[in-house]
């Protein structure tokens, strides 16, 4: 490991310093952040590929470190130090959803390409004792500069092309804003949203847990950014990013990915933390909105009793959800335009 000999003395430290920043999380083995040095221990056992998905923030830092050399967002040596847990437990990175954010907001499949030379440059280029010079603050840059543009490459994985997963969490994301928009209360907001949802969409468990947290008051839960902007477009850019964010989890989440595969998300994101946990660790997320609720609780859990019972899964051929989405989108968006002056 390019000159560096890790002892078990070393590897605790690693794994409690990385527990401190709270970035690690996987529903088996760390649900809470906490990454215990017996359970990294299970989890380097388990046989299964282990991939570590990263959110935009950690990617860009990531970026920014490697074509300048320092970082603007946080310590320098927490992104080092996420680099040498990832490498001595032998984890795959993956940068592929918060390449597609970036390049998907920007229409422009270029800047997805490029990011990811960069990223693949990374691991060629930033060895390992690097890395641990950094997380020690043995160095306070990092010496070794990629350039931020490295021309024209031949895409293998298009980045721009919005994902189904997000088609439909976007669609999602703009029946909340009219929702929140026309709805007084969040018990009528709750029953207005949840019955559009289950009869005009695919029910994913973390939709279902971001909103029924939101709705419900829990702590550090906020709605997407600009809802009530007077200006549509900042209202529609706010949902983009809500939807964008579900949909870390959403991809990667245990009922969609191969049973071979381990995945674990790294973000410094609380709210998406907390959805990914309760979300995994409820049967029926949307019944989240009645546990913390501290008034009418029998009436919303007889209306969702009442929900779940007649639900059934739309008609929709999976090689007709694309335009299935994009049709339903259009309708959202007139229909929120209706809450504008």
């Amino acid at each position: 490991m390019e000159n560096v000999v890790i002892t078990f003395r070393m590897f605790e430290e690693i794994n409690r310093r990385v527990s401190d920043l709270r970035w690690i999380y996987n529903i088996d083995y760390f649900p809470d952040g906490i990454v215990d040095t017996s359970k990294v221990l299970d989890f380097i056992k388990s046989g299964k590929k282990k991939i570590v998905v990263l959110d935009r923030n950690i990617f860009d830092r990531l970026l920014k470190i490697a074509t300048t050399g320092r970082t603007n967002q946080g310590r320098i040596q927490d992104v080092a130090l996420l680099m040498i847990w990832c490498m001595i437990n032998g984890c795959e990175v993956l940068p592929y959803s918060a390449i597609s954010e970036h390049a998907s907001v920007k229409c422009d499949e270029q800047i997805g390409q490029n990011e990811y030379k960069i990223f693949d440059e990374i691991f060629q280029r930033i060895t390992m004792e690097v890395w641990f010079k950094l997380a020690e603050e043995k160095i306070k840059y990092n010496p070794i500069i990629i350039q931020d543009k490295l021309g024209v490459v031949s895409p293998k994985v298009k980045f721009v092309k919005n994902s189904i997963d997000y088609l439909f969490n976007y669609m999602a994301m703009i029946h909340l804003a009219y929702v929140l928009r026309t709805e007084k209360n969040n018990i009528s907001r709750y029953f207005s949203f949840f019955k559009w949802y289950y009869d005009y969409s695919l029910v994913s468990r973390y939709t279902t847990a971001y909103v029924s947290l939101f709705l419900a008051g829990y702590d550090g839960f906020v709605g997407p950014k600009n809802i009530m902007s007077k200006d549509i477009d900042k209202v529609l850019a706010g949902c983009s990013n809500q939807a964008k964010d579900l949909c870390y989890l959403t991809e990667y989440s245990k009922d969609r990915v191969p049973t071979d595969c381990e995945f674990v998300f790294a973000t410094d994101d609380y709210m998406l933390f907390q959805i990914q946990k309760l979300g995994n660790g409820s049967t029926t997320p949307i019944r989240l909105f009645e546990n913390i609720i501290t008034k009418n609780k029998r009436k919303v859990s007889k209306w969702v009793t009442a929900l779940e019972s007649s639900h059934k899964t739309i008609s929709v051929r999976k090689d007709q959800y694309e335009s299935y989405c994009e049709k339903q989108i259009k309708k959202e968006i007139n229909q929120l335009k209706t809450t504008f002056d």
